[in-house]
Parts: structure tokens; sequence; C-alpha cells
């Protein structure tokens, strides 16, 4: 809950319009699109990654899978591995599905955002809750987060 608090206050201090919406817990990025009542590609579906550097966050659209092989050279490691269940949790402070698209704005992590995220006008993620979404203007976005922004999806 404490994530989705700190959210709320980064959107509302920088007078960020958005849309909430509560549903039940989907448990993947299709169920969610479906519940939200929107299109697949507009979902960020967020990573947490363990390079030999430390932990990352990875954000694509959801209609897309992520390329190991990229982001590995976008990181410059060898090794890259998603995070345990209870790394996630711990570091996030959410559970895997809820962790929003924001990095140094909400953790001490860099993020890296996938090119397939500027192709629409707006991204949905899950709000720190599994139960809540967000819409938002990917150029409202844009304006709040600190990405580095790369290419590392692949058509599924």
């Amino acid at each position: 809950m404490e994530l989705h608090h700190k959210l709320n206050q980064l959107l509302n201090s920088h007078k960020i319009s958005y849309q909430s919406m509560e549903h039940p817990p989907g448990q993947t990025c299709e169920l969610a699109a479906q519940m939200r009542g929107s299109e697949l590609k507009i979902g960020g579906k967020s990573l947490l990654l363990k390079s030999k550097r430390g932990f990352h966050i990875f954000t694509l659209s959801a209609a897309f899978e992520a390329d190991s092989t990229r982001m590995r050279k976008i990181l410059r490691s060898q090794k890259l591995r998603f995070a345990k269940d209870e790394e996630f949790t711990s570091i996030t402070g959410v559970p895997k599905g809820a962790l929003p698209p924001f990095g140094r704005e909400l953790h001490n992590l860099d993020l890296y955002l996938d090119l397939s995220i500027l192709e629409n006008d707006s991204i949905a993620f899950n709000a720190g809750l599994l139960t809540q979404s967000y819409i938002l203007s990917t150029n409202d976005y844009l304006k709040i987060s600190s990405p580095f922004i790369c290419s590392f999806s692949k058509v599924k």
C-alpha cells in the first residue's frame, strides 16, 4: 500500500491527470487489459531483473516479449535473471504484477523503457496494487519518469 500512496503523491504533485480503475486481480497482462477494457498494447509490463551490477526495472508494452539478449547488451552484462519472488517483494514492496513503471521516482533503481511504449498515446499499469490500474497519457508519463529509452522487445 505504501508504494501506491507514493505513486499517488508523485502524480498529484505534478498535476498529472489519470484514470483510476479498480478490478479483480489479473494473473496475466491479457486479463488485466480485458478487465480495464483497454488494448493490450497500452499496458506497461514492468519486469525486475538482476544483473552483475544489481537490480533494474525494464518496462515494455504488454503486447510484446522481452528479449534477454538485447537487455544483457544494454546492461553490458553476460548474466541476467528475473528477480526471485522474495527479492521482488523485498525490493519493490509489492507483489509481482503490481509494479508501476517508475524507477528513481519511486525506487532506487534505474528504469529502462522500451520503444514499444512510445508507440501509444496512453499507458496503463497496475498502481502498486493488483486490484487497481491507472491509465495516463504517455506524454505525461514521460514528463515525470526518467527512463533510459531503448529497444529490448520482440513480437510474441
